[in-house]
């Protein structure tokens, strides 16, 4: 069963000064908790079975992304809300803002009651393979199969079905693929066993006894194409999140994208579409020449930072990030935005000039 939650936030804008106010805080968030108590009793909870979370939402002075930090079970001890807070914004941001107070946007208390989870089920002894209610030519991998149809309803507690088959419910079809086990537990679930690919697709014949070989996996490929896509979306949020600039933070002049050692594009963000056709030449002509001999070539901890051009402006820098695995080259990782100080100076001197 799911947790009984009721939360209570209230805003607050203040400094966060450590041990001068704790006693303040401790009071609100103790105030805020009786609120959250009654809540729940009123929904006939015990009290004794409500566990209160205390929390803070903090940021840095000056930032725009708060986080909510998680305090001590103990109402009654002191707890370090700021440098738990400090170690959450290291390790999302990669770094730490020194020197700038921390804001307390607003306390909130959660009161949980944790739900009963139903107890476990005793297996049922195996009964065997279940009457066929008929047989229909399904298409598989390897071509077409003659297999078993099966109506739930006819299913019993410890039938055992062998893949392929197809097990039919009043509202859905379930499709028991090759090598795959299907199992109906004592609740009545369908438990199925499933093989790995390479254990299915290793050396199956076809109709004509020619080896089937699949080089790729579309469902992989599909599943690794939008992992790649949402790195790439995620470089985009945190450059965001993190950015000072205007044109950044704001006007979100920027691109993020990866690419292979070589410099063939992997995966690109949809961001701005003008340093997508700039972009892949850009990286590809930094591998090759950091790569000729003479130079150093591409090393580990050795990022490249460089202005380019794109096909309508000229004051965008490129960042290259390299990814090494086992000090071996294994990827790029590249972000391109809009360098504000040149286009100020230009738009100064050139009051006409007006990109956007």
């Amino acid at each position: 069963m799911a947790d009984a939650v009721h939360e209570i936030s209230e805003p607050a804008v203040e400094v966060y000064d450590g041990a001068i106010s704790w006693r303040s805080r401790e009071e609100r968030l103790n105030r805020i908790a009786e609120k959250a108590i009654a809540a729940l009793t009123a929904q006939s909870y015990g009290s004794n079975e409500i566990k209160i979370e205390r929390y803070l939402n903090m940021r840095f002075q000056g930032t725009d992304n708060a986080i909510m930090i998680m305090g001590s079970e103990d109402k009654d001890k002191m707890y370090p809300y700021d440098a738990s807070f400090r170690t959450q914004f290291q390790r999302e941001y990669g770094f730490e803002l020194k020197g700038r107070d921390i804001i307390i946007d607003d306390y909130r208390v959660r009161a949980i009651v944790p739900g009963r989870n139903p107890s476990a089920s005793k297996d049922s002894a195996t009964i065997g393979h279940p009457e066929t209610s008929m047989k229909h030519q399904v298409f598989f991998e390897n071509g077409w199969e003659e297999v078993s149809v099966f109506m739930s309803d006819n299913l019993q507690p410890g039938h055992v079905i062998i893949g392929p088959a197809l097990i039919i419910q009043p509202i859905s079809t379930v499709v028991i693929e090759i090598g795959c086990t299907a199992r109906i537990t004592s609740c009545g679930d369908l438990e199925i066993t499933v093989v790995s690919s390479s254990t299915t697709n290793a050396e199956r014949k076809t109709s004509s006894n020619e080896l089937f070989c699949i080089k790729e996996d579309p469902v992989m490929l599909s599943i690794f194409g939008h992992r790649f896509m949402g790195v790439a979306e995620q470089m985009g949020k945190t450059l965001a999140r993190t950015s000072v600039s205007v044109n950044i933070k704001e006007r979100l002049d920027f691109s993020c994208a990866l690419f292979t050692k070589e410099g063939g594009l992997v995966a690109n963000a949809p961001h701005i579409p003008v340093h997508l056709g700039a972009m892949q030449e850009a990286v590809t002509f930094q591998v090759k020449y950091w790569n000729e001999h003479g130079r150093e070539g591409i090393q580990e901890g050795n990022d490249k930072l460089f202005k380019y051009a794109n096909q309508i402006f000229y004051f965008h820098v490129l960042m290259m990030s390299l990814l090494f695995i086992n000090r071996r080259c294994a990827g790029i990782e590249s972000s391109p935005a809009c360098w504000r100080e040149p286009f100020a100076r230009y738009h100064r001197y050139n009051p006409s000039f007006l990109p956007w």
